[in-house]
């Protein structure tokens, strides 16, 4: 069906950030209420600084309150190390009302010198 509103169809949405010790639930890129829509969301994840296991898959795509998927990064996922690694493009698609936001949260609290990064975009495709 052809949308009553072409105007916001493929228009892509992003935000990133780079958050240094996220707290558990922090969020680490944010789409605040994008436009009514089927989306396909990109998310790419990397760590850097000294990081440990909890560190490892300590992300997670959220639509409004409800976790999506966790997504995996694998840092060195054993121990404390530095890191420098980056994981993506995660690709998901879901359908918002326009009154729901999408984040990515850590999961956990971080490790004290670790560094997260996370891109978010999302492109809307009816």
């Amino acid at each position: 069906m052809p949308d009553a509103n072409p105007a916001f169809r493929n228009e892509s949405l992003a935000n990133g950030n780079k958050t240094a010790a996220p707290a558990a639930a922090a969020a680490l890129a944010t789409l605040t209420t994008p436009p009514a829509g089927y989306y396909q969301v990109e998310i790419w994840c990397g760590l850097s600084g000294t990081v440990a296991t909890v560190d490892a898959s300590n992300f997670q795509l959220q639509k409004g309150g409800t976790v999506v998927a966790v997504l995996a990064i694998s840092g060195n996922g054993t121990g404390a190390s530095t890191s420098n690694s980056a994981t993506g493009p995660y690709r998901f698609f879901v359908n918002l009302d326009g009154n729901t936001t999408l984040t990515v949260n850590a999961t956990a609290t971080s490790t004290a010198s670790s560094v997260y990064h996370c891109t978010m975009i999302a492109t809307r495709l009816t």
